[in-house]
């Protein structure tokens, strides 16, 4: 429930789930919790500054049947500053407690399917703890050309679950992503560069993953062609000695036939050089990968 008046919203939130609740199919984690939360949201120096904000009480033990209860402040706060058109700058921030599935972006840079997502998709972790922090700032934009840097960083803290097996808690997650884009307009081409880095900690280990990203895209023929090639090196570091080395290239086109008739195709190439330790060999091994799709619209 929320009420909106000039340059502010307050509001009144209630969220409940039953212990044990179940549904028929779909994946539901969280169970045995209420929160009761109150929010706002405001808007200062001519709108250049947004701030919202959830703050509250969340508790267990819902039906008195443990033998003890959890009662803890939760909060979720939301920032935005657009100091010019150039610059615009956010930050969020919140332990609301939540399932999610931990994957690194590298897990998308190095599937060669795009439209398979990788197996592990079933392995959940609770999210204790969640900053994120994003910049855009734009070099330059006009009618015919445009340029921009982006900053992506998060941190994630981890608390007890994953694959439905309790761990140990306090894992860290660290991502981010620095990028450069521009585009050219009367020829429908882009091109972009950036920098990937994931880090996870734990109490006894450390797994660092790092690798730029190069990918360009041009359509043709009145945008019904749509050109697409990406290509990335990642290394992967397990406790500071490098682990493996993985090299990919895509190449991908989608075509257009009056509106109705969808066809695209995508070609991947992935080498992966394993270094070898005391308990395994290490090796190459090289993969391809092609997938031709067709939709039809009605």
């Amino acid at each position: 429930m929320n009420y909106g008046d000039k340059g502010y919203t307050i509001g009144l939130g209630y969220e409940r789930v039953d212990p044990e609740y179940k549904t028929h199919g779909a994946y539901y984690f969280n169970s045995d919790l209420e929160n009761i939360t109150v929010n706002g949201a405001t808007q200062l120096f001519d709108n250049k500054v947004s701030i919202s904000s959830n703050v509250g009480l969340q508790r267990d033990n819902l039906d008195n049947q443990k033998m003890n209860q959890m009662t803890r402040w939760v909060g979720a706060v939301n920032l935005n500053y657009t100091p010019s058109d150039k610059l615009n700058l956010s930050s969020s921030y919140s332990n609301f407690q939540t399932y999610t599935n931990i994957r690194s972006q590298f897990e998308d840079i190095n599937n060669p399917n795009p439209l398979v997502q990788p197996n592990d998709t079933l392995n959940f972790s609770q999210i204790s703890r969640n900053l994120n922090f994003n910049t855009n700032y734009v070099l330059q934009a006009t009618e015919e050309k445009s340029a921009s840097l982006t900053a992506n960083l998060s941190a994630q803290q981890t608390t007890d679950e994953q694959g439905g097996e309790e761990l140990n808690s306090g894992s860290m997650f660290y991502n981010g992503n620095f990028g450069y884009v521009r585009q050219w307009k009367p020829s429908e081409l882009s091109f972009s560069a950036s920098m990937n880095v994931s880090l996870q900690e734990a109490t006894d280990m450390q797994n660092l993953t790092v690798g730029p990203v190069l990918s360009a895209s041009k359509s043709l023929f009145e945008k019904q062609l749509r050109l697409s090639l990406s290509s990335a090196v990642n290394n992967s570091y397990g406790n500071r000695q490098l682990q493996n080395t993985i090299t990919n290239c895509r190449l991908s086109a989608t075509y257009s036939l009056k509106e109705k008739h969808n066809f695209s195709f995508t070609n991947a190439f992935i080498n992966r050089k394993t270094r070898g330790n005391e308990q395994s060999e290490g090796g190459i091994s090289s993969e391809y990968n092609g997938t031709l799709t067709y939709s039809y619209q009605l």
